[in-house]
């Protein structure tokens, strides 16, 4: 998600801001959902770009954006869900 600016921004361990992660998924150094894979990430997204009545086109082109975020670029999930 854009971080338009601190406020946005969550926690590592010692407090700071973290200038990788967003508040709602990272707080204190770890992230609030850790087990949470790349699929059900795109799929809890999707639900919420559906409940916000965000294009189809736009929905598509941000969750084809997910799978190179460092979140997930660091994990060896095989991608197998569709967008």
């Amino acid at each position: 998600m854009p971080l338009p600016d601190e406020s946005m921004l969550g926690t590592e361990i010692d407090g700071s801001k973290s200038q990788d992660y967003c508040l709602y998924c990272y707080k204190d150094g770890t992230f609030v959902q850790p087990d949470m894979t790349l699929a059900q990430m795109t799929a809890f997204l999707a639900a919420k770009m559906e409940d916000m009545k965000i294009d189809a086109p736009l929905t598509s082109n941000i969750l084809q954006t997910l799978p190179f975020l460092k979140r997930w670029k660091q994990r060896s999930e095989i991608l197998d869900y569709e967008v």
